[in-house]
């Protein structure tokens, strides 16, 4: 809890789209009903995020660490690819996560509507209240 209560600190101090980026990516590992109300807070951030996904990333400092790991030096696929990039801004990014935390799987895009982006916060937001309640 007090490491989610930090990234919530740091999720709204200002900052880059990468730094973002890396804030959700480290809620979304993390994983937790905690994880939401911060993560909800970065859905209103359009800013392009044009960030490598943490497997991308991970990916890539594998094989500067190990160059000969991959005997073929042109490799069929790149962890810099489009495949392999997050979705195109904090927002977006901020949505996966929060897919993936609640099993919610609700469409979002910074280009929908605001009612439509509302319409999708909102039913995360329902998923956080019924895990947190108390009985």
């Amino acid at each position: 809890p007090a490491v989610i209560a930090s990234l919530g600190e740091l999720v709204a101090q200002p900052t880059t789209p990468f730094r973002r980026a890396c804030l959700i990516d480290a809620l979304a590992d993390i994983g937790s009903a905690e994880c939401v109300p911060p993560l909800l807070a970065l859905l209103v951030d359009h800013h392009p995020c044009v960030a490598l996904s943490r497997s991308a990333r991970f990916a890539q400092r594998v094989l500067a660490e190990f160059p000969g790991l991959v005997s073929d030096p042109t490799p069929t696929s790149s962890p810099t690819t489009t495949s392999a990039l997050a979705p195109a801004t904090v927002a977006e990014r901020a949505a996966a996560a929060l897919a993936q935390i609640t099993g919610v799987d609700e469409p979002f895009s910074s280009d929908a509507s605001p009612a439509q982006q509302q319409h999708a916060a909102q039913r995360w937001a329902d998923w956080h209240a019924a895990q947190t309640e108390r009985p």
